[in-house]
C-alpha cells in the first residue's frame, strides 16, 4: 500500500513538470516588438509578428498532445517498474512470470510508440510552422 502511494505520488509529480514544460510558451524579442505599437509596421511584420498569429491555435494542440504522449510515457515507465517487482516476486511460477514479462515487454513497445508519436508531431509541427513563416512557398528564391 506504501508503495502504490509513493508511485502515485511520483507519478503526480512528474506529471505536472511534464505539463509546465510542455505548456508554456517561450517569450522572445520578437514578441516584444509585436506588442509595441509605436515601431513601423514594416518593422514589425519582419519580425514575423502577423505570422505566430495564425499558429497559435496549432501550437496549442500540439504542447497538449505532447502532454498526452509524455503521460503515456510516464504509465509505460510506472507499468515497467510494476512488470519488475511481480517479475521477482512471481517465486518461479510460469505463469506469473509470463504475464509479468509480457507487462514488460508491452510497457516497451508502447515507450517506443510513445517516443515515434512525439517524433512525428514534432516533424508535422515543424513543417507547418515553417510553410507559415515562408507564405506556403519554402522553395521559392529571391534572385535580385
Amino acid at each position: 500500500m506504501r508503495l502504490r502511494n509513493i508511485l502515485v505520488a511520483g507519478a503526480i509529480a512528474i506529471s505536472g513538470v511534464f505539463s509546465a514544460v510542455l505548456v508554456t510558451e517561450p517569450v522572445s524579442a520578437a514578441d516584444k516588438i509585436c506588442e509595441d505599437t509605436s515601431i513601423d509596421e514594416q518593422l514589425r511584420e519582419a519580425a514575423g509578428c502577423n505570422v505566430g498569429a495564425d499558429n497559435k491555435a496549432a501550437n496549442h494542440v500540439v504542447n497538449i498532445i505532447n502532454v498526452a504522449i509524455g503521460f503515456v510515457t510516464l504509465i509505460a515507465v510506472i507499468m515497467i517498474v510494476i512488470g519488475g517487482q511481480r517479475y521477482v516476486v512471481s517465486a518461479g511460477d510460469p505463469g506469473k512470470l509470463k504475464q509479468a514479462k509480457d507487462m514488460i515487454v508491452y510497457s516497451v513497445v508502447a515507450i517506443v510508440v510513445a517516443v515515434l508519436a512525439f517524433a512525428i508531431v514534432s516533424f508535422v509541427s515543424g513543417a507547418i510552422t515553417s510553410d507559415a513563416n515562408t507564405g506556403g512557398s519554402s522553395s521559392e528564391t529571391n534572385n535580385e
